[in-house]
């Protein structure tokens, strides 16, 4: 298991995160300290043994607690993937949080590389271009499907249906965004949600309630997912490990 500054060796009594410690004596990146439990959120002062990490938490990883099931491999690969496509995109302080939030992710859900375990360790407000470079790095070395330009729209719509589906956004807000982001002239299968913003507009001369345009635009997000045209990882996206 790789980690930015070298590998750490799992305290005594700590239980073992999937790939994270390994028997080596060196810390790992401060930052990497920090990103683990905030991002995945282990309830852990840091991953080094004794208080001996440079991140500055009192107590180590003396405390170290597992925090649920770990993050699929598969579903992993798709996120870091959606997040350096997003991040290449637009650059703004979102995209740049949730691609070192991918690649933490990554590294628990067991995938392994020098420049993932780098950019997993950085700062969200690091310099673009240098996690530019490390996030390209990492999607050589795991052969990671990126993404074509002409797919970002698809890419994005997918991210908002997910979380619409998360309970994060409502189907109001899905429909607002869409018109807002997509627009009529924007990609053709996500234009019932574009029309749907206008629909909630004009919902009191209609005979349609909020729930009704809610429920009919929540199974047009399914049925978005569902199609493998709307997918830029439906086929021969994952090389064998």
């Amino acid at each position: 298991m790789f980690l930015p500054s070298g590998r750490v060796h799992a305290p005594q009594g700590a239980l073992h995160f999937g790939n994270i410690y390994d028997r080596t004596e060196e810390t790992p990146s401060p930052q990497l300290c920090r990103n683990v439990p905030r991002v995945v959120g282990w309830a852990a002062g840091c991953c080094a043994p004794h208080g001996r990490c440079r991140c500055g938490v009192p107590g180590g990883a003396r405390r170290a607690v597992r925090y649920g099931a770990l993050v699929d491999r598969d579903e992993a690969r798709d996120r870091l993937a959606e997040a350096l496509c997003l991040f290449r995109d637009e650059v703004r302080p979102a995209t740049r949080e949730r691609l070192v939030a991918a690649a933490v992710d990554a590294l628990v859900a067991g995938l392994d590389s020098p420049a993932l375990a780098e950019l997993a360790g950085t700062y969200a407000d690091d310099a673009p271009s240098a996690l530019r470079l490390t996030a390209d790095a990492a999607a050589a070395e795991l052969r990671l499907h990126i993404p074509a330009a002409d797919q970002v729209e698809t890419v994005k719509v997918r991210r908002k249906i997910l979380d619409l589906l998360a309970g994060s956004v409502s189907p109001r807000e899905v429909a607002a965004w869409a018109h807002r982001e997509i627009g009529h002239e924007g990609l053709t299968p996500a234009q019932w949600f574009v029309e749907a913003d206008d629909e909630y507009d004009v919902l009191e001369y209609s005979t349609l309630t909020v729930e009704d345009l809610d429920r009919s635009l929540v199974d047009h997000a399914r049925a978005f997912l569902a199609d493998p045209a709307n997918d830029p990882w439906a086929a021969g996206h994952r090389p064998p490990d």
